[in-house]
């Protein structure tokens, strides 16, 4: 009897180690592939650092140059310009840690502090634009709280941009592309915007009082609570500035007239319709 007894619980015992094992490994495997994980994601973030710190000392040999040539002259040797170009391809966008969370979408903070740099030169305007800014790659610069007021980046390639809580005031991006573009609560007062794309564009809260929007394309924007010039805005730029899904913007938007701080008088604002 006790040798059937022992039996019995043998067998058990190795039953239960059967079913047990499988979830045993498997808790294993996956405290490996975290630790992995972590040990690569690591070494990512060294080598993106490694590579961002020798993107900045380019950079710095790089705006030495330009600061070197523009003593001499207001434009830059085709030499230079090359170098600007291939540096700011070769400035990748990526996501970063911010408050210990990957940011959602890949940015280069990189690119924007060398557009800013640039603008903030005195390269000849027309020189910029055709040479720089038409060939260089600045899609997905990260320019947060910049200040670039009556600043020229016509022609220029934006998109997927973050130009959040920035002075824009009298800048001239006629033509330009910011499909994608973070621009929430920027001053685009006094703006040239004309024909720039705006399509699926962030710019609630944003000031386009007096900006020149006429060819500007507004297709799937979100314009929450932008202060415009006028009460009939909606309708002056589909009719007037024939802008780019105007329809769109009369179907979600209206004017108010709102409060805000700072103002002695109420401005007129879009705010979206009630769905009820």
């Amino acid at each position: 009897m006790a040798s059937i007894l022992h039996r019995v619980t043998r067998i058990g015992f190795v039953t239960i180690m059967f079913a047990v094992l499988p979830s045993v490994l498997l808790f294993w495997q996956n405290g490996l592939l975290k630790q992995q994980n972590k040990k690569i994601q690591d070494q990512t973030h060294l080598a993106e650092a490694s590579r961002r710190s020798a993107q900045m000392f380019i950079m710095g040999e790089v705006l030495s140059d330009i600061n070197r040539e523009l003593n001499q002259k207001n434009i830059l040797s085709s030499g230079l310009v090359g170098r600007i170009v291939s540096l700011s391809h070769a400035m990748k966008p990526y996501r970063y840690l911010m408050d210990n969370e990957l940011i959602d979408f890949p940015v280069s903070p990189e690119r924007g502090q060398l557009l800013i740099a640039l603008a903030k030169s005195n390269i000849q305007s027309s020189f910029f634009v055709d040479h720089i800014l038409q060939q260089g790659n600045f899609m997905q610069a990260e320019l947060a709280n910049s200040s670039l007021p009556n600043t020229i980046l016509k022609d220029i390639n934006l998109e997927g941009a973050v130009l959040t809580n920035s002075n824009f005031v009298n800048v001239d991006l006629s033509y330009a592309i910011l499909k994608n573009a973070s621009l929430q609560n920027i001053e685009f007062t006094d703006a040239q915007l004309k024909r720039v794309d705006f399509t699926h564009a962030d710019l609630s809260y944003s000031d386009l009082r007096f900006a020149k929007v006429e060819g500007a394309n507004f297709s799937q924007a979100n314009l929450d609570h932008v202060r415009v010039d006028r009460m009939d805005w909606l309708q002056f730029v589909k009719t007037k500035a024939h802008v780019k899904g105007a329809d769109y913007l009369l179907e979600n938007y209206k004017v108010d007239s709102l409060d805000y701080e700072g103002y002695n008088k109420k401005v007129p604002t879009l705010v979206r319709k009630s769905m009820f």
